[in-house]
């Protein structure tokens, strides 16, 4: 009974662990990756309102979108690797161990 306590604690501890980096990871991206296309979008925005028209702002305008896009696409199939790590942490722990 205690060596299933201690093997729960370990796996706890394991997963707590593994989703820790996943929400570091994600934190990292959200704060360094996707702010800055973001920013820069919004400041062509406020340029445009106050009356700006230079042809450099869509073609800046379309590169912060299409910089977007890619992150996006990073953040899901990082997310999907995680889930996949993740479920099979928990196949190879907890589903093939009768006792927890």
């Amino acid at each position: 009974m205690e060596k299933e306590k201690n093997n729960c604690i370990v796996i706890a501890k394991e997963m707590t662990n593994l989703i820790d980096v996943i929400l570091s990871v994600l934190q990292h991206v959200n704060n360094h990756e996707l702010r800055s296309p973001i920013c820069r979008i919004s400041g062509i925005i406020n340029l445009i309102k106050l009356g700006e028209q230079q042809p450099q702002l869509l073609e800046l305008m379309e590169i912060s979108t299409n910089e977007l896009i890619s992150i996006t696409e990073i953040i899901n199939r990082d997310l999907y690797n995680y889930r996949e790590e993740l479920n099979e942490f928990i196949e190879n722990n907890i589903m093939s161990n009768p006792k927890i």
